[in-house]
């Protein structure tokens, strides 16, 4: 249901809707994964201190091994998007149409990176 969700916002052009979403769905998955490498309950945290306990514990994916480091590159696209779009920089000459198609490529890359991450985390499965 989400990833339809995902999808119908990227393709109705609610970008920033996408990547909330994705930000989201992305963080339960990793904590998912945490909780069970750790066998303790995780509280609730944003994806890079996820992502960073991730790390600590040196935990890989079967097939995937830059899949970590290619989430953490994209946190920094969705920082500047979730909290930059509707803000100007005085140097910044990038047009709203430029912004625009930026936020659908940190969208539509964030999601292919979700699926990856789902598929991963079914091949990690019951290794933990």
């Amino acid at each position: 249901m989400t990833h339809f969700k995902i999808k119908q916002a990227i393709q109705m052009g609610f970008f920033l809707e996408a990547i909330a979403l994705i930000d989201s769905v992305s963080t339960d998955r990793f904590e998912s994964i945490l909780s069970r490498a750790t066998g303790k309950e995780l509280v609730f945290r944003e994806l890079a201190a996820t992502i960073k306990e991730f790390k600590i514990l040196k935990i890989q994916f079967i097939d995937d091994h830059s899949l970590v480091d290619e989430f953490e590159k994209w946190i920094h696209s969705r920082n500047r998007w979730i909290h930059e779009f509707a803000r100007l920089a005085e140097n910044e000459n990038m047009n709203y149409r430029d912004r625009r198609k930026a936020t659908q490529a940190c969208a539509i890359a964030g999601h292919e990176l979700l699926k990856r991450l789902i598929r991963a985390d079914k091949k990690l499965g019951s290794a933990l």
